[in-house]
Order: C-alpha cells, then structure tokens, then sequence
C-alpha cells in the first residue's frame, strides 16, 4: 500500500498534537512540513505548554522538515503535494485536504 504525501502546516501540527481524531488517519501518511510551520509551532507549544513539552515536538517536527528553497517550491507544486490543513481560508481550495 503506497503512502500519500501531504504538507501539513502549522495548524495541522497542532491538531495532530492535541490528538484530534480527525487527523489520525494521517499519522500513518508521510507529512513533510516547513522551516517557518515548526517555528510557529515551538512558539505556539511555548506559550501553551512550555520549553520542555516544546523542545520535545520541536526536535520530532524537525525531523519531517523540508527546505523551503525555490527549487523544493517548485518540485513541491509540480508533484502536487496536497496541503493539510483546518485553516478556514484554504476550504474548498483546490489541492487541500481540509480537515477540522
């Protein structure tokens, strides 16, 4: 059975972190994700939960993180990566998984 591939932004980190079951079914996906979504991320986990909770996610996050050079933006849109996502202003947007 072949993976699908999915960026997953800030929002969905979060919801995949406070155990939303909606986004279960994705764990077992491969996720890539940003540079600037595991910074938002930390900052989020920091006010929330505090450094050590935050180094712990930010270490893990940092493990799925791809460049975001303009070579990797290209391959990223030409593969069509979908984008995962809660975030209201990406509803019904073509190539967005939107889950709440």
């Amino acid at each position: 059975m072949t993976k699908e591939l999915f960026f997953a932004d800030t929002y969905a980190l979060v919801e995949i972190i406070k155990g939303n079951p909606n986004y279960g079914p994705y764990l077992a996906e491969l996720l890539v994700t940003s540079a600037l979504n595991v910074a938002e991320l930390y900052y989020w986990l920091l006010l929330n939960f505090g450094e050590e909770r935050a180094e712990h996610y930010f270490m893990f996050y940092a493990g799925i993180m791809i460049p975001a050079s303009l070579p990797a933006i290209r391959n990223g849109m030409l593969m069509r990566i979908k984008f995962l996502t809660g975030d209201e202003k990406f509803r019904n947007k073509a190539n967005v998984e939107f889950v709440k």
